[in-house]
This record gives C-alpha cells, sequence and structure tokens, in this order.
C-alpha cells in the first residue's frame, strides 16, 4: 500500500469514528434500549440458567441491604430488627464491622443453617465516582501466582478482614454451618475477598453458592482465574445498565494502560425487564453478554431483583436520598463519561460508542 494511499485510509478512518461518535452522543434511550434486547435474543445461553435461583438471590439482596445498617445503625443489625432484616430469614449471633470503606455483619441463620456474610457498598452521591476516589492502583495478591486486585478494595477489606473472620471462626465452631458471602457494590468485591480467606482457612466450610449485585471489576486476569476457578459458583448480577460493573474499565485488549488489566468473575448473570440472563461459566468478559454494552445508568444501581437500595429500608437510609433518581433520564450514552471515573480514558469513549453501534449492527 502506497503512503498517499495509507494517509487517506487513515484520513477516512478518523473521519469515520469522529462522525459514529459526534451522532452516538445524540443516540436515545430507545437505541440502547433495542441493542441490549438484540443482545439478548441472540445469546445462545440465555435459557440456560446454571442454577441460579431468583428465589436465593431474593434473600441475598436484602442482606446485602441490611449491611448499609452498619454504616448508619448499627443497632439495628445487631437486634435484627432494621425493616429489611424483618423481610429475611431471622440471624442470631450477629456481629458487626465497620471500616474506612467496608462495612457489613456476619450473622447465622437458622432456617437455612448457615452463617452469612454481607458487605455494603457506598451510599449517596459517590455511587457513579467512588472508583476513582478510592486507589485504583494494582495491589499484590499473595493467594494466586501474578495476581492484583484493586488496592482500594483492598486496603479496605484488610481493615476489616480480622473482626469479619474472627467472627465467622466463632460462628463456625458454634454452628458447624456452611458459609454464604453476598454483596452490593464496593460490597460485591469485598465479597470476593471473603471468599477466597475462608475457603484457605483450615475447619471452614464455604457454601457452594454465592450472590453479588453490580459489582466492580476486582482483580486482573489471573484474580479473576482463581476466583472462578474455586469450586462454587458465585453469581454476579448486574441489572440493565448499571455503570458499577464497568469500572474499573477492562480495555487492555483495546488501549494500554500499562498495569491495568481488570478483568471480571463468572459467572455473570444480566437481568432488565424481568428477564435473567446466564452468561458464560468461565469467562466474565462474556462477548455475548448484554452488559458488553455501553454502561449509562446510576439509578439501575440502586435496584436489584426488586429491592431498591435505600428506599426498602428507610432504618438504614442515610446519605440515600440524595442518590435517588430526580426524575430525569440518565440513561444517555457519553453523559457519564470514563474520563470521570477513571483517569486518563478520555480516548476510550470513542471505542466504547462504536462497540455499541456494532453490536447493534
Amino acid at each position: 500500500m502506497s503512503l498517499k494511499t495509507s494517509l487517506l485510509f487513515i484520513v477516512v478512518a478518523t473521519l469515520l469514528l469522529l462522525s459514529v461518535v459526534v451522532h452516538a452522543q445524540l443516540l436515545p434511550k430507545q437505541f440502547y434500549e433495542d441493542a441490549v434486547d438484540n443482545a439478548i435474543k441472540t445469546n445462545t445461553i440465555k435459557s440456560n440458567l446454571m442454577g441460579f435461583s431468583v428465589s436465593a438471590a431474593t434473600t441475598m439482596v436484602r442482606y446485602s441491604g441490611a449491611a448499609y445498617c452498619a454504616r448508619a445503625n448499627a443497632n439495628a443489625l445487631t437486634k435484627w430488627n432494621c425493616q429489611t432484616c424483618r423481610n429475611t430469614p431471622t440471624l442470631t449471633d450477629v456481629t458487626v464491622f465497620a471500616g474506612s470503606t467496608a462495612r457489613g455483619f456476619v450473622g447465622y441463620e437458622k432456617s437455612g443453617n448457615r452463617i452469612i456474610v454481607a458487605f455494603s457498598g457506598t451510599p449517596g452521591k459517590s455511587i457513579a465516582t467512588w472508583a476513582a476516589n478510592l486507589d485504583a492502583r494494582n495491589a499484590d495478591y499473595s493467594k494466586c501466582s501474578g495476581c492484583k486486585v484493586h488496592k482500594g478494595f483492598w486496603d479496605g477489606y484488610n481493615g476489616v478482614k480480622n473482626v469479619m473472620m474472627n467472627a465467622v471462626k466463632n460462628l463456625s465452631n458454634k454452628y458447624k454451618a456452611p458459609i454464604v458471602c453476598t454483596g452490593h457494590s464496593l460490597g460485591g468485591a469485598q465479597c470476593l475477598f471473603a471468599i477466597a480467606d475462608i475457603y484457605t482457612t483450615s475447619g471452614l466450610t464455604l457454601a457452594k453458592e454465592h450472590y453479588t449485585f453490580g459489582a466492580p471489576r476486582t482483580g486482573n486476569t489471573k484474580f479473576a482465574s482463581y476466583i472462578t476457578g474455586l469450586p462454587i459458583t458465585i453469581y454476579r448480577l448486574v441489572n440493565n445498565a448499571d455503570l458499577v460493573p464497568h469500572v474499573p474499565p477492562s480495555w487492555s485488549n483495546i488501549v494500554s494502560f500499562g498495569t491495568v488489566d481488570y478483568r471480571h468473575i463468572a459467572m455473570e448473570v444480566f437481568h432488565r425487564n424481568g428477564q435473567y440472563t446466564t452468561c458464560s461459566a468461565t469467562d466474565g468478559e462474556d462477548s455475548k453478554c448484554p452488559s458488553a454494552l455501553i454502561p449509562v445508568s446510576v439509578s439501575d444501581h440502586l435496584t436489584y431483583v426488586g429491592y431498591e437500595f435505600g428506599s426498602d429500608n428507610p432504618d438504614c437510609a442515610s446519605g440515600w436520598k440524595s442518590a435517588e433518581a430526580d426524575g430525569k433520564e440518565d440513561l444517555i450514552p457519553l453523559d457519564i463519561k470514563m474520563s470521570d471515573i477513571y483517569p486518563n480514558a478520555a480516548e476510550v469513549d470513542a471505542i466504547n460508542m462504536l462497540r455499541v453501534v456494532q453490536i447493534d449492527a
């Protein structure tokens, strides 16, 4: 190819990309919805729920919701009398743990003979930007060779690890019961660290199934492979256009971000309009999964399996009113830029919008 031809090709390709971006910013909500619906229809594994249970998810999401009381009303947790608490199986022997960026509880569920570990996320206006406020650098993770994790998530977890693990050990010694972990948002990421610690601690029995809701990417490819390879199933739910599961960004296959190599664990369960779509059991970044589309909604982060974080647990809703939707449409492409959430990522906005157009083609 001649130099003149090469330059012409570059110019045409650049103009095409710019045209896509300019038009993509004006795309209506219906474009996104049609793209997602098309992805669901063409997902060949959507009819196989692979053991996923809506009933189990309904219980687990409420435990995740109750975990927010660790920040706002710890007494309601220890007595198990918050509104969400009263709508879930009764827990006893509840221990609350609360650090600067990790909060939740450990308790015993007699009806299911299991120990519950639940982590809360971050309420209030910070939902859309907390990934930037926490240190997004990688930290070494010693349980697997070459594993790296989000330093901010990891440091927060380590601040409550001893209290959490001691409570788990005490209940395990008392009840000889399996341990289930759940968490929403940031709590979903920190739940993975707890699962690994419980699994590798002698004398503790990890349950076979766990549920997280709206969790961000937590570590690199090797970490994701390590967690996915454990002899358990972690159902990682994503609600429609929830923004948080798309941060920190994972674009190492598109553009280099140095040591950044964030990958999701499997298995993702995508939810939209009452329909649940299970994705790959081995690949947390399954390109067939509808959530591979651009993330554009904060309000979708606040509702999972029919449970509205904050409003469904008013006893512990401190800080949530500022995060609730104000009636304005937040499902607008590029209205929330990745560059606002993660530094030095402005160039990937155009790539993501091109990706949406290609999926819908």
